[in-house]
């Protein structure tokens, strides 16, 4: 980063090029899931294999829940200085949103605790019922891409605004 922001590139250019990177992340991401879904339900004999439309829907959703997890934080990287800290942040709030999520849909949980689960990006991550019924796709679709997105925003902004340590 020393060597990027000593050059004549401006910051937007910089983080756009982090996200365009991340986004086509995202998208081989997806399209190696397709791809190994599709194997799978050729190489195995399936009765009914499932269409490609219904494998999407999976692959969208985890999408989104990637998207939500980079957008908060590409905002903690846009505000904090210190490389390595947005990533240690962003993976601690990740791994305590899957634990909060496993605790409360525990079966032997105490109903008053099962409340945690509403603060868990990954109550929105309904693999199996986007499959069956998919009556909460659309819905926890934008609420992680609206996540995401204000995330990727603010963080966007932050990062041409601030200024930056003469070590830095």
């Amino acid at each position: 980063m020393d060597l990027i922001m000593s050059r004549p590139v401006r910051r937007s250019t910089y983080a756009l090029t982090h996200l365009i990177v991340g986004l086509l992340g995202f998208i081989v991401i997806g399209a190696a899931m397709l791809a190994g879904s599709l194997a799978s339900a050729h190489f195995n004999l399936l009765r009914s294999p499932p269409s490609v439309t219904i494998l999407l829907k999976p692959i969208v959703n985890l999408a989104a829940l990637g998207w939500a997890i980079y957008g908060y934080t590409f905002l903690i990287a846009g505000i904090d200085i210190v490389r390595w800290r947005p990533v240690m942040i962003g993976s601690v709030a990740t791994i305590a949103a899957y634990l909060a999520h496993v605790i409360a849909n525990a079966p032997t949980i105490a109903e008053e605790y099962k409340v945690i689960d509403r603060f868990s990006i990954f109550r929105a991550c309904r693999l199996i019922e986007v499959v069956t019924t998919g009556e909460t796709f659309v819905f926890n679709v934008a609420v992680l891409g609206l996540i995401g997105f204000l995330g990727v925003a603010i963080g966007f902004f932050y990062f041409i605004n601030r200024d930056l340590p003469a070590g830095s």
